[in-house]
């Protein structure tokens, strides 16, 4: 998906927000993020499904429905993106999620979303679980904590990660996962891990575009971002 498609798409979302300030943050935000959606369909593609519960219900949701999925959403509610007629918001605080799921959704979504929240990934995919049927699939994005640019950062004697922020709705990122760590949380939640992407795909600037070039010839452990998918077990 190119920045002039995501562009296109998702005006009708903009031209509705209220605030000037809030549609440029928010152009902005799809600027950078423009690369990791496109993979993110084309991971979503292969599963092709036709329930999805995304969670953290923001770009994502109206990304998928693009693609002619029902999305159910899951969080906190974030009216841009509210339920359609046929779909359903469930609140919820993912750091505290305790009720089984219903076990009825082809794929769940969680896009940038797990190194925000202070719970353990286990624990909280071990959840997200119990909304899959058996054979469903779970997609994970998240930034990768030993990228090559927060390596260098660190020898230099800079800490590579923001500080945890003062705004609690906001806290920023709590924690950022390795390759490994993740494939093991997702098998201590009872996962079977059926693919991983690793790509810089962040950022539109030119040297952003530089860096995933130089993406393609790293090592993965080294790339910027990982989108991960596992399965529940049939």
């Amino acid at each position: 998906m190119t920045r002039a498609e995501l562009r296109a798409l998702f005006e009708p979302v903009l031209a509705g927000l209220g605030e000037p300030a809030q549609r440029a943050e928010w152009s902005r935000y799809l600027d950078y993020h423009a690369r990791r959606y496109g993979t993110l369909m084309e991971v979503v593609g292969s599963v092709a499904p036709r329930r999805v519960l995304n969670v953290g219900p923001m770009f994502e949701t109206h990304l998928l429905r693009s693609a002619g999925a029902t999305v159910d959403t899951l969080g906190f509610a974030n009216p841009p993106f509210a339920p359609r007629e046929g779909e359903r918001h469930i609140e919820a605080d993912l750091n505290d999620l305790h009720d089984d799921g219903d076990g009825s959704y082809d794929a769940i979504v969680m896009a940038e979303v797990i190194e925000h929240l202070h719970t353990s990934p286990a624990i909280v995919l071990g959840r997200l679980a119990t909304w899959l049927r058996p054979g469903g699939t779970i997609v994970i994005q998240t930034p990768n904590a030993v990228a090559l640019h927060k390596r260098v950062r660190m020898a230099a004697g800079r800490n590579p990660l923001e500080p945890i922020r003062a705004d609690a709705s906001n806290p920023g990122h709590f924690h950022e996962y390795t390759l490994s760590e993740l494939i093991d949380a997702g098998r201590a939640a009872g996962l079977e891990p059926a693919g991983v992407r690793a790509e810089n795909y962040f950022g539109a600037s030119r040297g952003a575009r530089a860096y995933a070039a130089l993406g393609r010839v790293l090592p993965r452990g080294l790339r910027h971002g990982f989108t991960v998918w596992m399965r529940r077990p049939a």
